[in-house]
This record gives structure tokens, C-alpha cells and sequence, in this order.
């Protein structure tokens, strides 16, 4: 399984980026927000969606994260330049790890959950699942646990897809003001490296 962080330490597509954290609090469960502002990347990365093409990853767009202790679904809704909502991607985990509570990490179990502006939802990657779970490399429990997971999220998307959106925008506002040179970097079109997390 793949193993990632909320730092993205290991992403060399982001050349540049300037990044904000704090503790969160979700439905009595505690975990960790972050956000990152992506100054400058090597490449641009694009999704298709029912024939729509939008961009997820470019200069001055900035992804939200969000994990929570005790869940198998680590959220991170990314923003364009204009701060304008992109998607909600959710990756199905193994279970979110706070090790490191400054840098939270997940083992991916492969299904993902995508929410879109429109409160569409999409459900990607079941092959992946499928052939990791024949190959080994997830146990029946695990590929259980992701299924499971899986339904549960889409469940709650289906019922507050809409209140989720406007909750995390308010969270990257919020975070927005906290990030270096925020403002005055963006309107230059250049940022810091620093990263508080």
C-alpha cells in the first residue's frame, strides 16, 4: 500500500508551496486541517470528469486537507487561484495515523470518492482495490474495511454534500489568512517556501 503524509513530502511536482495547520474537530473527533498553496509546480495536473476537464493541481491553487482520528477517509478539497471550489477528493485509508500529530499519514486502500461542485459523486479505482486484494496486497478484511468505508462516505455525501462544501470553505478561508505573506504573495504571483506546520 502506499503510504502518504499531509505534508505531500514526497510530491516533486510541487516546486513551491507555502502551507498552514491547525488542530480540527469533527463530529466529537479530533484531527488536523492543513492548507497548502501550490506557488509553483511542474506540471499541471488535470482530471476528467463526464467529459469535463478541470485542473487540480497549478500555480496558486491550494488543496485543503482534512483527517480525522479513528476514520478510514482522509478529504482534501482543492481551490483555484480565485479561491473558487475545484472538488472534494477522498481518499479511503487504512486509518489515519497521528504518529506525528504535526504531520498526520495514511496507508492509501486504493478507492477514492470525488465530489464535485455540481454535488456530483464519483467513485474511482474499484479495479485497483479488486487487484490489490488478489494479488495480496490487502488482506479480505482490509478490502472489506474499504468497500465499507466506501459506502458509508458516499451515504453521508448523498444526505450533507452541500453543508460539507460550505465547511470547508470556511476552513480554507480561515486558513488562508494564517499562510506567510499570504495576500502579498499572490498578488505577485510568487511564494514563500516556508511551511508552518
Amino acid at each position: 500500500m502506499v503510504q502518504k503524509d499531509m505534508r505531500r513530502s514526497d510530491w516533486s511536482r510541487i516546486l513551491r508551496r507555502s502551507c498552514a495547520a491547525r488542530d480540527f474537530v469533527f463530529r466529537g473527533k479530533c484531527g488536523r486541517a492543513s492548507l497548502m498553496r501550490l506557488y509553483a509546480v511542474a506540471s499541471r495536473l488535470t482530471k476528467d470528469y463526464d467529459g469535463e476537464e478541470i485542473v487540480i493541481v497549478g500555480e496558486n491553487y491550494a488543496w485543503l486537507q482534512i483527517a480525522v482520528e479513528g476514520e478510514n477517509v482522509w478529504a482534501t478539497a482543492m481551490y483555484d487561484p480565485e479561491g473558487r471550489f475545484v472538488q472534494v477528493y477522498f481518499d479511503i485509508t487504512d486509518g489515519n495515523r497521528f504518529t506525528d500529530p504535526e504531520d498526520p499519514a495514511f496507508s492509501d486502500l486504493y478507492l477514492d470518492v470525488v465530489l464535485t461542485p455540481r454535488q456530483k459523486i464519483y467513485v474511482l479505482d474499484e479495479d485497483e482495490l479488486l487487484a490489490a486484494r488478489e494479488s495480496g496486497d490487502i488482506s479480505d478484511a482490509q478490502f472489506e474495511k474499504a468497500k465499507a468505508a466506501c459506502e458509508g462516505l458516499c451515504a453521508f455525501l448523498r444526505e450533507s454534500s452541500a453543508a460539507l462544501i460550505d465547511a470547508f470553505g470556511e476552513t480554507y478561508r480561515s486558513l488562508r489568512e494564517a499562510l506567510p505573506e499570504a495576500s502579498r504573495a499572490v498578488a505577485r504571483g510568487i511564494g514563500p517556501q516556508a511551511e508552518n506546520f
